[in-house]
């Protein structure tokens, strides 16, 4: 029996002796930490708590986590996290809003893990909170900046090119061959200038959250179509075969036509950029489990495996885009992901050596969620 206690004892010790190096370790780390129960019940908050939410370790332990700093996010948000963390016993990563004891409001990156027994049982919740609040501000700033910028620029570019035009049109004299080639170089390149501004005057909308969606019954066959003629010329260019398959009821779904556009735009462009002459380009427009999925596919390029997970973000472009295409911004999937995601959409890829490469984007078949703003994707 004294043999047992000895044991447990021993256990006990070098139990006290790893915790205080944990505790040594997390007293030491920049961001928030913070270790719950199981009804979410603080038993230790490290110092970089107070630096956080300006509560000190002995104000919040006893108390429920984030009850002192919390500020109300969507119901959702909270059903989501706690099923994760209780119920799947995964951890949870988000980004939340909490309130500073000052009553400052901040942003910050949230991941919580549960601690399993040797039962899969729950011992206790740990919180890690990285405050993002500058970087936000950063970020914000510098889009501000973009859209600032993108307005200045866009007025003396529209009046290069409407200038360019009624040059070449004669409206201010005849032209030499000489004159008439430099200056279809500059309107083409004026043209280029015009894309690169709206697109940047888009993405700043985007990023502050102030564009709108005004779903409207659309019928996607006629926007898709209208697309692709708009197109032909540069289809012909390349003697791209294209081939198109839609069903039959999707001529009155609820959807943006002007952002519905963007997403055909940037889909078909895509793949008549990155498809060999005479390649296989296929359109459709499909119902599929209660959505409507848009497929633009083609047997060009592949995107390289490992730049799979970059695809849809920020100006990202695949290592062999150039190749086929150097003056690409990397910016028009960001802008089709994020015009699906705030309306109730989905977009995904996948590119295989024996399938090509194909894009898709859906909506559930009762149409885009509307999105109030203050400006329109152009």
């Amino acid at each position: 029996m004294l043999e047992e206690v000895k044991k447990e004892r021993d256990k006990s010790e070098l139990l006290a002796h790893d915790l205080a190096k944990f505790q040594l370790a997390l007293d030491n780390v920049s961001n928030q930490v913070v270790i719950t129960d199981r009804e979410g019940i603080v038993v230790y908050g490290n110092p970089a708590v107070e630096k956080v939410t300006g509560y000190t370790p002995s104000e919040i332990v006893g108390h429920k986590a984030g009850a002192l700093w919390k500020l109300p996010m969507p119901t959702e948000y909270y059903r989501n996290m706690w099923d994760v963390i209780k119920n799947k016993k995964q951890t949870f990563k988000g980004e939340i809003q909490n309130r500073r004891k000052n009553g400052e409001v901040y942003t910050a990156h949230i991941s919580i893990s549960p601690v399993l027994d040797k039962n899969n049982d729950i011992l206790f919740f740990v919180a890690n909170e990285h405050d993002i609040t500058r970087e936000k501000e950063i970020d914000m700033e510098k889009t501000e900046f973009v859209s600032l910028a993108s307005h200045q620029l866009k007025t003396p570019v529209g009046a290069m090119s409407w200038d360019l035009e009624m040059l070449l049109n004669g409206d201010y004299g005849e032209l030499t061959i000489k004159q008439r080639d430099v200056l279809s170089g500059m309107s083409v390149m004026t043209k280029r200038m015009n894309d690169l501004i709206n697109s940047l005057l888009n993405i700043s909308r985007i990023d502050m959250g102030v564009f709108i969606i005004e779903p409207v019954p659309t019928n996607f066959v006629t926007v898709c179509e209208e697309v692709l003629t708009e197109m032909e010329q540069k289809i012909k260019a390349k003697h791209h075969h294209i081939t198109t398959v839609y069903s039959k009821d999707v001529e009155n779904i609820s959807a943006d036509p002007k952002l519905l556009r963007i997403i055909f735009q940037n889909y078909i462009s895509n793949s008549v950029k990155y498809t060999h002459e005479k390649g296989e380009i296929s359109v459709s427009i499909e119902h599929k489990d209660g959505d409507v999925v848009i497929r633009v596919a083609n047997n060009g390029a592949l995107i390289p495996k490992n730049e799979h997970q970059k695809m849809f973000t920020k100006l990202f472009r695949a290592s062999n885009a150039n190749d086929f295409d150097p003056d690409g911004y990397g910016l028009g999937l960001y802008i089709v992901k994020k015009i699906a995601d705030n309306g109730g959409g989905k977009v995904w890829f996948e590119s295989e050596e024996s399938k090509g490469t194909a894009f898709y984007c859906s909506f559930p078949l009762t149409g885009m969620m509307r999105k109030d703003g203050t400006k329109n994707l152009s």
